[in-house]
């Protein structure tokens, strides 16, 4: 079984991109004339908006000097250029387990069975 991973990185550069998505469906309808009596329907419309907010990280190693750039969908972690983060990457769900904001104190727990009781990235 592979063993979580451990980084300890500097925060080259971080861009987020915070924008919405509108699904509509429904609408149309009929009219119709019987015997003069003109009746009709109209369907309903529904929306949905989702609000998106994406991140590209690009991060230096500490230990090794590697460039690595990871892209979270639907998450953002509060960093910025010249901080250091100490990442937790499980990399047999391939998913960033922990990222702790080692300048600042900011702290994601992240999810999967390095943290069973967390439902969402927080």
């Amino acid at each position: 079984m592979k063993q979580p991973q451990i980084f300890r990185v500097e925060v080259l550069s971080q861009d987020t991109q915070k924008y919405t998505s509108t699904q509509v469906e429904g609408g149309g309808g009929y009219v119709t004339t019987i015997n003069g009596v003109t009746t009709g329907r109209m369907n309903e419309v529904q929306s949905t908006t989702t609000f998106h907010r994406d991140q590209s990280l690009w991060l230096r190693d500490t230990l090794t000097g590697k460039e690595l750039h990871i892209e979270f969908k639907n998450f953002s972690f509060p960093t910025r250029p010249g901080q250091v983060l100490t990442i937790l990457y499980d990399p047999v769900s391939e998913e960033w387990e922990r990222l702790v904001n080692e300048t600042s104190g900011a702290l994601s727990h992240g999810r999967g069975k390095f943290n069973p009781d967390r439902a969402h990235a927080t």
